[in-house]
């Protein structure tokens, strides 16, 4: 029933990847199809890693605006096949009741029932303050992470969440969802080279945006306990919010807008 309700509320008209399936064939002949579509599921979810074919995507260049003519003013997306978005829609939705009580409320982006207008209105609130005197001045930090998804360490992603006391079979599945990814490029209509990825993560990949919140907890984290260990930071509390939390707060919002 999970595999059928996530099939059902994926989007049928979303373009093909490599396979050519897009996911309404699966919605339309689901009473044919579900033994196999079940057994590939049930053969991924027991560490199996995707087959070749399973796991390639086409990387399109989607043009930021109009006369684009350098690498800079297009935005990649990948294409995944029907396969690999469904097994990231599973793992994606069962993150979903997981991420709300293990990331920071710094976090607001990419988690259930936050919003990132609160870290935008904070973030307002401590610029307007900056001029407030206190004994060593005012500092905010500004981080502007540039092509986030593409640079994430896979071995770092893994390392945060056995420190969140993940098992060690579901960083398996995040291993064989993330590192067995091979890529076409999509040029005037034609696919060109074929290579495996080493780092980073999928734009468009319905699992990557949690995937990235798990790794970019560290930092929160690490600063919170920064102020918590160095007490001449002046540590206080402020509209129910802690100075660090304010910090973090603008940080987290920043990097969103980033994003």
């Amino acid at each position: 029933m999970e595999i059928f309700n996530v099939i059902k509320d994926m989007n049928g008209d979303a373009t093909a990847g490599p396979d050519g399936f897009t996911t309404k064939f699966f919605q339309k002949s689901w009473d044919f199809v579900k033994e196999d579509v079940i057994n590939a599921v049930k053969d991924f979810f027991e560490g199996n890693p995707y087959p070749k074919f399973f796991s390639s995507a086409n990387i399109v260049l989607i043009p930021k605006k109009e006369g684009a003519n350098a690498w800079k003013d297009f935005r990649p997306i990948s294409l995944c096949t029907f396969f690999n978005k469904l097994i990231s829609k599973i793992i994606a939705n069962r993150l979903a009741n997981i991420l709300p009580r293990i990331i920071s409320l710094n976090q607001t982006g990419f988690v259930k029932g936050r919003s990132i207008s609160d870290n935008v209105l904070l973030a307002q609130e401590m610029v307007h303050e900056i001029n407030t005197k206190i004994t060593g001045g005012n500092t905010i930090f500004k981080l502007d992470i540039t092509k986030a998804y593409d640079n994430l360490d896979w071995n770092f992603l893994y390392k945060v969440m056995s420190l969140f006391g993940f098992s060690q079979n579901f960083i398996l599945l995040i291993k064989n969802s993330v590192e067995n990814c091979f890529f076409f490029v999509i040029i005037n209509g034609r696919n060109h080279g074929f290579f495996k990825s080493s780092k980073g993560l999928r734009q468009g990949d319905t699992i990557s945006p949690a995937l990235f919140i798990i790794a970019m907890e560290y930092l929160p984290r690490g600063l919170e306990d920064l102020f918590v260990k160095n007490v001449q930071l002046k540590f206080y509390t402020k509209r129910g919010f802690n100075i660090s939390h304010l910090s973090l707060l603008m940080i987290s919002s920043y990097l969103r807008m980033v994003l």
